[in-house]
């Protein structure tokens, strides 16, 4: 947006900022390989309910697709 060079953003932040004309798509066709997403907490027993249900999130939203 600063007009620094290219960089990789994810969809959900980028596609309205494209469509306001505010970044340029470039390598539309390239993709990324798939890389590790990890929750890092403290070590302990119990987990609060919200880091639980943080982590259950994530898992939810970012888990590979199960093969066919």
């Amino acid at each position: 947006m600063a007009g620094l060079g290219i960089a990789a953003v994810p969809a959900f932040i980028s596609t309205e900022l494209v469509a306001q004309g505010a970044l340029i798509p470039v390598l539309s066709d390239y993709r990324l390989a798939a890389g590790s997403l990890y929750a890092i907490y403290p070590p302990g027993r119990h987990l609060s309910h919200r880091v639980r249900v943080f982590i259950d999130f994530l898992v939810e939203r970012f888990a590979l697709p199960k093969p066919t």
